[in-house]
């Protein structure tokens, strides 16, 4: 049995691809509805990057402030 894995990249196209479809059949309420999740599901993404960056910097920065004493 294979497992299907799905990046985030996968996901977020196809959020945007459900909101285009709808919005080109004219049902503008699951236009909408999957619109709002590609933003959220976008937002949280940025949000975990932003994290991880801030992570990062803290790492660094402690790590030249030990070598500084």
């Amino acid at each position: 049995m294979a497992i299907k894995h799905q990046t985030s990249e996968d996901i977020e196209s196809a959020l945007l691809n459900y909101t285009e479809y709808y919005e080109n059949n004219r049902n503008y309420r699951k236009s909408l509805t999957y619109h709002k999740k590609y933003l959220t599901f976008k937002d949280s993404l940025a949000k975990k990057l932003n994290i991880k960056v801030l992570q990062e910097l803290e790492t660094k920065y402690q790590t030249e402030k030990k070598k500084k004493k």
